[in-house]
């Protein structure tokens, strides 16, 4: 090799040399999208997402009472007797203003009921709060907020389609998801208890599409605390 063409070699080794130690000081600077650094601020916005809220859970009007009594014992005050009658027909009148997007409102003798329907509350097979159910649900939030001397039981229910198994556990899930969004909105653990009767409980013949889109649902029981109250189920 003639002494040019060396010289030319060994410029061209030296260059590329540089080159190399240059982008590598430099490739942790630029990383492209979905890069490794992308990938560590991902990984840790998901490890630090709060934990959800564990909520009290109930498979018998026993336990749905010994929570009322529990819930009733913790709150700062209780409802008199001579009011409750009074603020279950005030909040029933603020809650039927709340009645779009399927919502039913019942004043039972003691309590209120609360029907979310099934057909568009949720994903088909899931628990995932559809937008429209979690706009309603936002208003119910600051409504129980409001009227906060209440226990709120949250039952799911089902159509009798499937494995009941598998739709015991879908109803419980999906009263659980209610729960969660209504205590993410203000309202506080103590007061909420979730409940799944799966297809054990119809409202509707599960012979019909029909029947069964309501048997799907989501009830919500309002019990007042009051200590004379011993709740559902109570001789």
């Amino acid at each position: 090799m003639s002494a040019m063409k060396h010289l030319a070699a060994v410029r061209l080794l030296t260059a590329t040399g540089a080159l190399l130690v240059t982008l590598a000081g430099c490739s942790n600077l630029d990383l492209p999208r979905g890069g490794q650094a992308d990938s560590r601020s991902t990984s840790s916005a998901t490890t630090s997402r709060p934990a959800e809220p564990r909520l009290a859970s109930a498979s018998s009007d026993a336990e749905v009472a010994s929570q009322l009594a529990r819930a009733t014992a913790q709150a700062d005050k209780a409802l008199p007797d001579d009011t409750v009658g009074y603020y279950l027909d005030v909040q029933t009148a603020k809650l039927q203003t709340l009645q779009h997007g399927g919502l039913q409102v019942r004043r039972e003798a003691d309590h209120i009921r609360l029907v979310l329907p099934g057909s568009g509350s949720f994903d088909t097979g899931s628990a995932s709060l559809t937008p429209a159910i979690q706009t309603t649900l936002d208003e119910l939030a600051s409504l129980l907020r409001e009227y906060d001397l209440s226990l709120v039981l949250i039952a799911g229910h089902s159509d009798n389609q499937g494995d009941p198994n598998y739709n015991l556990q879908l109803s419980r899930e999906r009263a659980r998801a209610v729960g969660r969004y209504l205590n993410r909105h203000g309202v506080d653990t103590q007061r909420l208890v979730v409940r799944g009767f799966g297809d054990s409980h119809p409202v509707a013949d599960n012979a019909t599409e029909e029947g069964r889109t309501a048997n799907r649902r989501i009830e919500l029981e309002l019990w007042p605390l009051v200590a004379t109250n011993r709740g559902p189920g109570a001789s």
